[in-house]
């Protein structure tokens, strides 16, 4: 017989996991999210400029990037998560540097292409 919902069973039980993550101890999350970008310009090599004077600023929440291929949503995510350096402008994250504090950044920030 399967056991019934009641005191003391796993359906009415609340789970709390361990404060341990494969990466170490969690950390509490700052109150406040902020990613800043300033003036973010990229020309590769060939002469190709994928972000030309991108700025903006996001507080906490979810938000998509869209437009059509060729746009520069790669790139710009490739730069934020610092696998790229940029031409020029800046990238901050909760007062990170991104550019000048890559480890630092990528302690807080994770990132999953497609």
């Amino acid at each position: 017989a399967w056991p019934l919902p009641g005191p003391g069973n796993i359906f009415t039980r609340s789970y709390t996991p361990p404060n341990l993550s494969l990466n170490g101890p969690r950390r509490k999350a700052p109150f406040a999210m902020e990613l800043v970008i300033d003036n973010l310009t990229k020309t590769y090599a060939n002469g190709t400029q994928a972000l030309k004077g991108v700025s903006l600023r996001l507080g906490k929440g979810m938000f998509g990037l869209l437009g059509p291929n060729g746009a520069g949503k790669s790139t710009l995510m490739r730069t934020v998560a610092t696998l790229q350096a940029p031409s020029s402008g800046s990238v901050t994250f909760n007062g990170i540097d991104a550019l000048r504090q890559p480890q630092a950044l990528k302690a807080q920030l994770g990132y999953l292409p497609q």
